[in-house]
This record gives C-alpha cells, sequence and structure tokens, in this order.
C-alpha cells in the first residue's frame, strides 16, 4: 500500500507542548521506550493508523470507544483532531499535510480546561485541570457524565476527554478486577468508585496539605512557594484570565540578579500572585507567618464600626503597651478600610460619619475565580507587626469583615465560599448585639438609646450556631469536639447595657503595663452570666465550638448614635456623633487572642 502523506502532531495535554510525529512505532506514553509501552501508534497508511494497545491494564480510549484487546485500525481525517487516553495520560492528535499547529498563546500560563456535561453543554468557565477536579466533586457531578477537554481546541470537533476515565487511579487490580474478566468496561465501573474518593478528597484540599504550603489570603486555598505566579510590569501584557484591567500572571523563567522575576519584556515583575485565584499576594507574606482573624456576626450588629475603630487603637495601643507597630502590609489592598476610617474619625456631623453596613457585593467583597466559578470573597486586609530591632521576627495580621448572609442556614455551604476562612483562621472575634433582645429592651425600656427602639432581627444565636456547623463540617469534626482556638464572644454596644451588670463588677482589663490576664477571665464570667440571662443558647453554641472562649463588653461608639434621615430615600440612619466618640474595650478582645496565640510577643501581667 502507498504511505500517506498526512503529518502527524501530538499534543500532551497534561504539559500544554506539541510534537511532531516523524518515526513509528510512536509509544505512548512518549516517556516509555518503545517495548513497555502500553499504546503504540503504526505507520499511517491508505489515511488510517493503526493503534496498538499492547498492556490492557492500562486502559485506551480513542474519540469515545474503548481500545481492544487486540492492534486495532481508526481511520483519520485529514485536518481532524482525535482525542485519545492512555491510563490518565490525554493526547489529542492531529493529521494534516503540512501545517504544525500553533503552540498555545501563553505557554507559561497553565492550561485551561472546559467542563461539559452529558450534551456538551458547558458546566464551568475554563479552568486548571486540579481546580476543575474540586468543583466536580463539590458539585457532586457524577464522574460518567462530565468531560473536560483544553479550552484551546473547539468542543464541536472531537470528543472531549469523559472524567471518569481521565481521573481513573491507576492502581494495581484488586481481588476484585482480577476476577471481573477482561471486559474493559467492567474494569473501568469498577475502580470509577475509586475515582470519585480521590476527587472528594480535594474538596478538603485546604486541609490535607503538606505543612510547607500557605493558605492564600484570598480564595483560602492552598500552594507550595514553588508554584506563586508573578504579576508583569509591563501595561501591555494584560491578563487573559482576569481581564484586560489586569497585569498578566506568568510563572517564571528569568530572575535579575537580585532574584525578581522578569516577565516577557524584560521588566522586573510588580508582585506575586496566588496559582489559583491569581490575587496579589502580600509583598512578605511568603517570608513570615500570618494570623488569620475572622470577624462574624449578623447583620447591623455592628462589624464595620468595630473593625474601623479596632484599626486604629491597634496602632496606638500595640506601640504603646508592647513598642510593637501596627502598619498596613499594602497600603492599597486596605484602601478602603482608610476610606472608612477616615469618613468614621474625620467628620463632622453624624451624616459624613455613617457607614455602610458589610453587604455581600459591597466594597469589603471581592469578585475572584474559585474552582473555575466566579464568587464573592471578603477582601483581605493585612497587616505587619514588628518590634523595634526585632524586625526578623515580624509577624503578619488578616482580617476579614464578613457578611452575616454567608452564615444564614439557608445559604449552602458550596454557594458561599466566603465563610471558609473562620475555619482556617487563628481567632475568631464574633459580634453580639443584645439590643434587639426582647426581654433586655424590656428592663431598659425607659433608656432613650434609638437602637432599642428600632426593628432588628434576633436570631443571633441562630448566626453562631451556623458558624459552628459549618466549621465542623469543613474541618471533618464530630459534634461533640472542638476547635482548639481563640473564640472571643464581643456583646457590644455596653454603653446601652453595662447598667444591667453588678456595680463595679467589670475590672480594667488594660493598664499601663499592658494586658492584665487575670482580669479578662472574671470579666468574661461577669458577662457569661449576663448572657445566661438574656441570650444562653449562644453561649451553649459558642462553648460547644471552641474550647477558648472568652466573654468581653465592647463599644465601638462609648454613646448612643444620633437619628439623621437620607434626603434622597427619607430612609432613617443611626451614625455616631464624632464629638463623642469614646470607644470602650475595642482592642482587648484582639489583644487577648495574640496572647493566646503568641504569649511571648504579648505577655499578660504576672
Amino acid at each position: 500500500m502507498p504511505r500517506s502523506t498526512l503529518a502527524l502532531f501530538l499534543f500532551d495535554c497534561q504539559k500544554g507542548q506539541w510534537s511532531t510525529i516523524s518515526k513509528f512505532p510512536y509509544p505512548l506514553p512518549r516517556e516509555v521506550e518503545t517495548d513497555e509501552a502500553p499504546v503504540s501508534l503504526l505507520e499511517p497508511r491508505d489515511g488510517q493508523i493503526g493503534i496498538a494497545h499492547h498492556k490492557t491494564d492500562t486502559y485506551l480510549w480513542v474519540d469515545g470507544d474503548w481500545g481492544d484487546e487486540e492492534p486495532t485500525t481508526y481511520e483519520i481525517v485529514l485536518a481532524r483532531y482525535h482525542s485519545i487516553l492512555v491510563g490518565d495520560k490525554a493526547y489529542i492528535l492531529k493529521a494534516d499535510a503540512d501545517r504544525r499547529p500553533q503552540p498555545p498563546e501563553n505557554p507559561d500560563l497553565p492550561l485551561q480546561w472546559g467542563l461539559f456535561g452529558a450534551e456538551r453543554e458547558v458546566l464551568a468557565e475554563p479552568a486548571e485541570l486540579d481546580q476543575l477536579t474540586s468543583l466536580i466533586a463539590r458539585k457532586k457531578y457524577p464522574l460518567e457524565t462530565v468531560s473536560v477537554l483544553p479550552d484551546i481546541f473547539p468542543v464541536e470537533e472531537f470528543e472531549p476527554f469523559p472524567c471518569a476515565a481521565l481521573f481513573l487511579p491507576q492502581a494495581s487490580q484488586s481481588e476484585n478486577e482480577e476476577t471481573a474478566g477482561d471486559d474493559p468496561e467492567v474494569k473501568f465501573a469498577q475502580r470509577r468508585k475509586k475515582a470519585e474518593k480521590i476527587l472528594q478528597h480535594g474538596v478538603n484540599a485546604i486541609f490535607d496539605r503538606n505543612p510547607n504550603d500557605k493558605i492564600c489570603p484570598s480564595c483560602w486555598l492552598p500552594f507550595n512557594e514553588s508554584t506563586v505566579m508573578a504579576i508583569a510590569s509591563h501595561e501591555d501584557l494584560t491578563d487573559p484570565v482576569m481581564g484586560d484591567n489586569a497585569r498578566l500572571r506568568f510563572y517564571p523563567t528569568r530572575y535579575t540578579p537580585e532574584g525578581l522575576p522578569i516577565d516577557s519584556t524584560g521588566v522586573p515583575a510588580s508582585g506575586l500572585a496566588c496559582p489559583h485565584c491569581r490575587s496579589k499576594i502580600p509583598r512578605d507574606f511568603l517570608e513570615i507567618p500570618h494570623h488569620i482573624f475572622s470577624i462574624v456576626g449578623a447583620s447591623q450588629s455592628g462589624k464595620s464600626y468595630y473593625f474601623t475603630v479596632l484599626s486604629k487603637l491597634l496602632q496606638k495601643t500595640l506601640f504603646k503597651k508592647y513598642e510593637i507597630s501596627f502598619r498596613d502590609e499594602d497600603p492599597q489592598a486596605n484602601a478602603v478600610l482608610h476610606e472608612m476610617r477616615n469618613k468614621l474619625f474625620q467628620g463632622l456631623t453624624p451624616e459624613e460619619t455613617f457607614l455602610l453596613k458589610t453587604q455581600l457585593e459591597g466594597e469589603m467583597y471581592t469578585r475572584l475565580r474559585r474552582f473555575g466559578q466566579e464568587v464573592s470573597l471578603p477582601r483581605p486586609f493585612s497587616f505587619i507587626l514588628s518590634k523595634e530591632k526585632e524586625e526578623e521576627k515580624n509577624e503578619g495580621l488578616i482580617f476579614y469583615d464578613n457578611a452575616g448572609e454567608h452564615f444564614q442556614p439557608n445559604v449552602p455551604l458550596e454557594d458561599s465560599p466566603g465563610a471558609l476562612h473562620v475555619a482556617v483562621s487563628a481567632a475568631i472575634l464574633f459580634i453580639y448585639d443584645p439590643t434587639p433582645n426582647h426581654d433586655l429592651r424590656k428592663k431598659l425600656e425607659d433608656h432613650e438609646d434609638p437602637q432599642l427602639k428600632s426593628p432588628a432581627p434576633d436570631n443571633q444565636e441562630v448566626i453562631m450556631a451556623e458558624m459552628e456547623n459549618r466549621i465542623k463540617q469543613i474541618l471533618q469534626l464530630r459534634s461533640h469536639q472542638k476547635i482548639n482556638k481563640p473564640l472571643a464572644v464581643i456583646v457590644n454596644k455596653c454603653d446601652i447595657w453595662q447598667s444591667l451588670l453588678p456595680r463595679d463588677k467589670l475590672l480594667p482589663s488594660l493598664t499601663d503595663e499592658g494586658l492584665n490576664d487575670e482580669a479578662i477571665k472574671k470579666n468574661s464570667h461577669v458577662i457569661r452570666e449576663f448572657l445566661m440571662e438574656y441570650e444562653p443558647a449562644l453561649v451553649a453554641n459558642a462553648e460547644a465550638l471552641s474550647s477558648q472562649v472568652r466573654y468581653f463588653a465592647v463599644s465601638s461608639f462609648g454613646h448612643s448614635p444620633n437619628e439623621f434621615k437620607d434626603p434622597e430615600s427619607d430612609a432613617v440612619y443611626l451614625a455616631p456623633d464624632p464629638d463623642k466618640l469614646a470607644p470602650i474595650e475595642v482592642e482587648t478582645p484582639v489583644l487577648w487572642s495574640l496572647h493566646q496565640i503568641h504569649s511571648q510577643l504579648f505577655p499578660s501581667l504576672p
């Protein structure tokens, strides 16, 4: 027979590289010696090519058909793509007359894959393959109904790779498999369950990780330092995933003598990015330990005001009491917080000090890609703690102001990934507002504070219970198990309700000499008794969650706020009087948490 004039090219989907096939037999996988290869491509003749399946314990799949046990010939159509799986190795075979296929546009970037359903409908935006595997497990897609293929190839032209085959573990056969006979579909069905377990394991990657891995402060997925991406500086280099307004993220191959990555234009990179969500990583994130502080609470509990006041007071208190500076790690990323702080402390009237509540789509949130989907996640606000003459011992703090909607029972965890940071946090600050409580309002019926009159939902113990449920679900803890991390229950607006406490029962917890842990313990007992009278379910849920719980009386304002009306909407709002701002114990819960985390850096009074 006359030989074909076709030129053959093979795309390795895992490596993202094209190769020219010029010598036959051509082994698959390519790294294996020809006589050891489970599959070989034979020399084409008359528009046909032989695909020899030598070792049937390695699966062969070609364009939707399982390979036979004997060498089989498949027809190749000019300029058509073919998809081939050899075990878990995916390839694209192309037959063409002369033209060598174009390489991917951005070879420095990881290959993007599309995810498709049984009818080739699009299930997710293109993403890296490992991200799609986690998405498949999280969404519980049946493996036999979904498929993937590199996004650079049109789905209309060839059969996508079946996920159940691509993700099959290539382990040695079990006794059951040995008795399954030689039918490849029977073997496939037996191994599919193993593959599903492997994929489900990927959902918990954030907790089942290498201890040396870092956790991205934006998407909370783990990564190794060797996989960090660089951010290009040149304005002509834009990122195909994040859009034209973002600089290109790339894997560096060249560096300056000082070790800075260099982009394709020869310009040193401007920063580093997470390999998962591509968000910028704080400049010292890889060099020093960071501690996450999660601020959680119901809507209208005062989280945004608390965090704004806290960020200002920590600067003063940490330097005064511990000679530790508290400064922005990334001023640009913290710009939203600076605007809030300026508005609150530089406003001249209550109208000028008013802050909007934390909303899922507000400025305290950002939209990022996670597992192939765009989701709304709370912004990380990062700070550096440094002591003079001990810069090598610097540590980082990352705060999240989380919308209470993330912890509503009717919001599924998979649809609300913003709540995940509480599970990896070093400390949790739960803001509780007692003013909606019916019994407390009756006791304070003569008090003139407008917060005791305004309608507000009183479901805060549900938020705490749901937070407990989600943390234990994520960490795979049983109902009786507890986390061993500080949980500060901050009973807010104490300027209103502290008259209900026994006189002189609260001791000064922060003195000129520093933190008084014994006073905090005694105060916590007093406030716990207060909560047991008005909100016992909150106490029960908090102490079921953590083995380190303290209760704090706090006020972000130190006085009753003023009412004002929006002239455009006629809506009535509450805001503090800037001349009366006198915060009470706002920084104490954080200092106590830092003492539990790092007692040497943040000691208590002897």
